[in-house]
């Protein structure tokens, strides 16, 4: 049995619901998908939550064999820029959901 590819998700929590149709989309198409978790703003975690969120969501990266980030209106936020650079060291193939955005360009 073929082993199915293992894509993780990045993206801001903001873009919830576009996370969970791409992890619906990639998974009907036969991929395993992992997707860090989103909180409503009713119960965001404490910062000892958050810490322990963010250390199990790179594990995630380094379990994936790719990484897709979900960057509506080109948004990408500071940790999400963190987990992409944490990818591109790791030498994994990083893909952007929506018009592709260089992490170095900066706008002055």
């Amino acid at each position: 049995m073929r082993r199915q590819k293992i894509i993780a998700l990045c993206g801001s929590g903001r873009f919830k619901k576009e996370i969970l149709q791409e992890q619906e989309r990639l998974t009907l198409a036969g991929n395993m998908v992992i997707a860090p978790v989103i909180f409503d703003c009713n119960t965001a975690p404490d910062d000892i939550e958050n810490l322990t969120l963010q250390r199990i969501h790179y594990q995630k990266i380094e379990m994936a064999d790719e990484v897709l980030v979900v960057n509506k209106y080109n948004y990408i936020e500071e940790s999400t820029r963190l987990e992409i650079q944490y990818a591109i060291c790791l030498k994994k193939p990083v893909t952007y959901l929506y018009k592709r955005f260089n992490l170095y360009e900066r706008i002055a």
